[in-house]
């Protein structure tokens, strides 16, 4: 079995579901107890080493304890729609799996019961009805792993370009200044990032990049010396690819550019 990858309350949840219907007995409770300390694992991989338990057991109890039907995700094929349903971040720090959509219902597999408390967020975040089911923690902690490796295929900051957004074509701007590497750097590490946001702030006597990602600021301290070095360059890039008026500092401006690298393109981004 992989790591088991749980959190403790989630950990505590299924010893508590073992104990209750007489899986594990009070004397194998303690033996976890203080083996645990002794070997410096958690005290349910303590049960799973000790053969108190294993993940079949585990399975079944949750499923008749709480009346869900269990699910073999090794077969799910993974719909690449999900991530845009539920942030994948979402998705490991809560060890849940939903792996199918249909008739505005979301099926959604737990390897715990401690997961049922955030089925109304999820209802809220997707607009949709959540069924749940009942898998293995291997089982999870796979399809996790399989849909994030749909997204390990970062972008790199070498060969790109910045193409200006015409109504007939693009114009390429050349690469090659440490202006222009900063700025394809920065974007890229953005979009790999998953922000949604790029701040680049200036200040008396300093300059900072902040990424918004998960909705919260982030300051990128790398940055911030070459962009005080540098900032009205910078700015001056980041305008021309945007086709806006470098000259105009008062009001606010509205600009896109597409950024490329290798054979991928990414699409507009907008810059004010």
């Amino acid at each position: 079995m992989s790591k088991t990858r749980l959190d403790n309350t989630s950990e505590q949840n299924i010893l508590n579901m073992l104990m209750e219907s007489s899986s594990i007995s009070t004397d194998q409770m303690s033996k976890i107890n203080t083996t645990s300390s002794e070997i410096g694992k958690t005290k349910l991989e303590t049960a799973l080493e000790l053969n108190f338990t294993d993940e079949d057991k585990i399975l079944k109890t949750l499923s008749s304890t709480y009346s869900l039907p269990s699910i073999d995700l090794s077969k799910k094929v993974i719909d690449p729609k999900i991530k845009k349903i539920i942030d994948l971040r979402y998705i490991q720090d809560n060890l849940l799996v939903p792996f199918e959509m249909s008739g505005g219902v979301l099926k959604i597999a737990i390897a715990d019961a401690s997961k049922l408390g955030l089925m109304k967020n999820l209802k809220t975040m997707t607009k949709m009805e959540p069924e749940l089911f009942a898998a293995s923690i291997t089982d999870i902690n796979e399809f996790i792993n399989r849909l994030s490796k749909q997204d390990s295929q970062k972008i790199s900051d070498k060969n790109v370009k910045v193409e200006k957004v015409e109504k007939n074509k693009d114009e390429l701007i050349e690469v090659g200044s440490e202006v222009i590497v900063f700025g394809n750097k920065l974007i890229t590490e953005a979009i790999n990032l998953g922000a949604s946001d790029i701040h680049i702030e200036c200040f008396r006597d300093s300059a900072q990049v902040r990424f918004r990602i998960d909705g919260i600021l982030k300051i990128m301290d790398s940055y911030s010396k070459f962009l005080h070095e540098n900032y009205s360059a910078v700015v001056a890039r980041i305008k021309i690819i945007s086709k806006l008026d470098i000259a105009e500092r008062r009001v606010p401006q509205c600009g896109a550019s597409t950024f490329k690298s290798e054979n991928k393109r990414l699409p507009r981004s907008e810059e004010h």
